[in-house]
């Protein structure tokens, strides 16, 4: 039998995996490649180096037979972005979803599937709704990595600017406005949890919604032992220059860190990522020798291995976070809040702790570090809980089962 064709198309090219959306959509292409035949159309991350795309480029081409990619238009030059974001004014569309329509990917789009056959499109996030009109011959598949408006409300509640604030809640009423508009015009979609089904179910009740939650891959994300005495470690990894993280980070530094060293004085934090914000910097001064600052790192395993607790302090964002399924593969003690485990298949207390006041959580990490019995016990559910549910192989079959949902027939021998 012919290998089923896809049409992927991406508002970034998945590589490298330094955030979420990239390894999602660069595993899921690399699942689902064992089986198909992908044709990739995509967007470069805003500032990609030459040598950058060229990277992006071989790597997607060992794995898709087909590939496309262009600058956002929006992202070429600071000017650009400022005339987007002034034309959006006046559009009833949410910014980003005028902001990945480019004439010159509509034109390679249209120009490819009249020269190719195609079984499937895939649409990877909700912006890239702005192509349906050219793709109304063909099955179409919109997978959302998130609630784009929840996304925006939680952020704008705490963003602390009032101009940022006011802009971010007028971008959440037409993101809004534009979730129910494109749900309308869907047969079939993929979100990553059930509360996301749920959202988009309300939408459309007849548009078939398939869930394809995010994963790791837990042979790679492996823990080992601890190498001799260490101080007892907190870790977070997480690029702050995302608002999400960023605000996360605040919430720990200003109301959280100070009660863990008055109970585990010798305690260490150890942060990765980049885009420390200045609060973090005080603090740094406040408690000489406490925290370690690591910056971007090629490789975060040894550092997971390092740490007893991993903390995702969360207070805005939506969607299941890639860093909380790492660091249950890596078997770690996680604590987390709301924001930080929705989504997810855990149970506080047996393989998370969940808290959103300061003090509990401050209480829960407390609790992990002091003793290594119950690090070890909640570590071990932790990384059967990755195995069993979130490892990227078993979630490519689920992206190829809602394929096949879609296109009865063309993956049919995929799925047995």
């Amino acid at each position: 039998m012919q290998r089923p064709k896809i049409l992927f198309v991406s508002t970034r090219a998945p590589y490298p995996l330094t955030n979420g959306h990239n390894q999602r959509t660069f595993n899921i292409l690399s699942q689902v490649a064992v089986f198909a035949d992908i044709a990739f159309f995509g967007f470069y991350d805003k500032g990609t180096s030459i040598g950058g795309k060229t990277t992006v480029r071989q790597k997607l081409k060992e794995i898709c037979s087909h590939t496309h990619l262009e600058e956002v238009p929006d992202e070429t030059s600071s000017i650009k972005t400022a005339k987007g974001l002034m034309l959006a004014l006046n559009d009833k569309r949410p910014y980003v979803a005028r902001k990945y329509l480019s004439e010159t990917m509509r034109e390679a789009i249209q120009q490819f599937v009249g020269h190719t056959s195609v079984d499937i499109v895939h649409l990877d996030m909700l912006p890239l709704a702005e192509y349906l009109p050219i793709l109304s011959d063909f099955p179409i598949l919109l997978t959302t990595h998130n609630v784009e408006s929840t996304r925006l409300k939680l952020w704008s509640e705490a963003e602390r600017n009032p101009a940022r604030r006011l802009y971010l809640r007028w971008q959440y009423q037409k993101m809004k406005e534009y979730e129910a508009r494109i749900l309308q015009q869907l047969h079939y979609c993929v979100v990553v949890s059930e509360e996301d089904r749920s959202y988009f179910q309300q939408l459309n009740p007849e548009c078939r919604i398939f869930i394809v939650p995010n994963g790791t891959d837990t042979r790679w994300f492996s823990p080992q032992p601890r190498q001799g005495r260490q101080r007892p470690t907190i870790l977070w990894v997480g690029n702050m220059i995302d608002p999400y993280n960023r605000s996360g980070v605040r919430f720990f530094t200003e109301r959280v860190f100070r009660s863990i060293v008055a109970a585990v004085p010798n305690v260490r934090w150890l942060i990765v990522g980049k885009g420390a914000p200045k609060s973090l910097g005080k603090l740094c001064r406040e408690y000489p020798g406490s925290i370690e600052i690591a910056g971007f790192v090629d490789d975060v395993r040894p550092f997971y291995d390092t740490a007893n607790v991993v903390i995702v302090p969360l207070v805005s964002g939506a969607g299941t976070k890639l860093k909380v399924i790492e660091a249950l593969a890596m078997g770690k003690s996680i604590v987390t809040t709301t924001v930080g485990a929705e989504g997810l298949s855990v149970s506080h207390g047996e393989n998370i702790y969940i808290a959103d006041d300061a003090a509990a959580f401050a209480d829960h990490v407390v609790e992990a570090l002091s003793d290594s019995d119950l690090q070890s016990a909640i570590g071990k559910q932790a990384r059967m809980l990755a195995i069993g549910k979130y490892d990227w192989r078993t979630i490519g079959k689920a992206q190829i089962k809602a394929y096949e949902a879609a296109t009865p027939g063309a993956f049919t021998e995929c799925v047995e």
